[in-house]
């Protein structure tokens, strides 16, 4: 891997992690008091309904590539 990526990343993850920062700190609060509190719990549980299904999609696409990986090897190609 060359120098220039590598820098190139790491720039890339802190810029994220600084704007996770300012959507946490910044944008939270105003959603709070536009929304109130009690509605504002529903995108926590939305969120946490979104990772299991995106760790579900992974699961499933893991499996799947392994076995399209056993049958090319064994020259099944259909």
């Amino acid at each position: 891997m060359s120098k220039n990526r590598t820098v190139y990343n790491l720039t890339a993850n802190i810029v994220q992690f600084c704007v996770n920062l300012c959507i946490g700190f910044l944008l939270t609060p105003y959603i709070v008091r536009t929304l109130g509190k009690e509605t504002y719990g529903f995108i926590g549980l939305i969120n946490n309904m979104l990772n299991i299904t995106q760790i579900a999609i992974v699961a499933i696409n893991s499996m799947g590539s392994s076995f399209i990986k056993i049958e090319y090897h064994r020259k099944h190609y259909d």
